[in-house]
């Protein structure tokens, strides 16, 4: 392995470049992302995302790595301040990796289709991505399709709030016409959360094939989807609240396929 190389500039290109990761148009430009974080870098590593350089400020963190990462990663050692640049964080972890992206496929590449399809409709936040990714994580889903939506699933934001498991997900990104050809040839029932069904979330019964579909954070699923979805669907609560933020209408309902298929 590459012994690491000290930087002590700010100003130094690397840095720089680095640096401009954070920006969707360098992202663009370049392929690459940032990764921070120990454990956010290890699941990079286990789901195959091939690491181009390594900058690290905190040693220890750096050790736990060292014997995971391939010959070919470059090694900077750079300090605090840098770190502090690099990082999107309040309180930087210390360790940030500079990874290669995986092409967006479109759905007709998804192979796997027997299992709950998590589709998120137009979504803007990325914060609120990640956190949902986070709980898809946790409740099983494996693939998830993009409809209608901006955001970059390699935004430093997504990867953050979702503990770096947004790493774990194949993504897809398609119209919602072409996804609901997919679903209809592929048998599956699709499930949009609305404030305005009646169905109790709990009275919904997820098919083995089943897609939940998830909307914008300011105007909710599309017509679209309400139109052509197999069920409609509301989580039910007070008077108080009329509508939840959709990460957490993402837990509820994905929790709820989850332990159905647990029975």
């Amino acid at each position: 392995m590459r012994e690491p190389l000290s930087i002590q500039s700010r100003n130094n290109p690397r840095i720089k470049a680095t640096a401009g990761l954070k920006e969707s148009k360098y992202r663009n430009q370049t392929g690459l992302f940032l990764v921070e974080g120990l454990h956010e870098i290890e699941i990079g590593l286990q789901y195959g995302y091939p690491m181009v350089s390594v900058f690290y400020s905190d040693k220890n963190k750096f050790e736990c790595l060292r014997d995971k990462l391939s010959d070919s990663v470059e090694l900077f050692e750079v300090p605090s301040a840098i770190m502090d640049k690099l990082s999107l964080r309040q309180n930087p972890e210390g360790i940030i990796a500079v990874c290669r992206q995986m092409p967006l496929a479109g759905i007709s590449e998804l192979t796997n289709d027997n299992e709950v399809l998590l589709i998120l409709d137009g979504l803007e936040k990325p914060g609120n991505h990640g956190a949902i990714l986070r709980s898809a994580a946790a409740f099983g889903i494996q693939n998830v399709v993009i409809n209608h939506c901006k955001l970059d699933p390699y935004n430093p934001n997504v990867i953050r709030n979702s503990r770096g498991h947004s790493l774990s997900f194949r993504h897809y990104k398609d119209d919602a016409e072409t996804t609901l050809s997919w679903l209809q040839t592929h048998q599956y029932q699709s499930y949009v959360a609305s404030p305005e069904a009646t169905l109790d979330v709990q009275d919904v019964r997820f098919e083995p094939k089943s897609a939940i579909i998830l909307g914008s954070e300011h105007d909710g699923v599309s017509e679209f989807w309400k139109q052509h979805a197999s069920r409609l669907f509301s989580i039910p609560m007070t008077s108080k609240v009329d509508s939840l933020n959709v990460s957490v209408s993402a837990s509820i309902v994905l929790f709820e396929a989850f332990k159905q298929r647990r029975v």
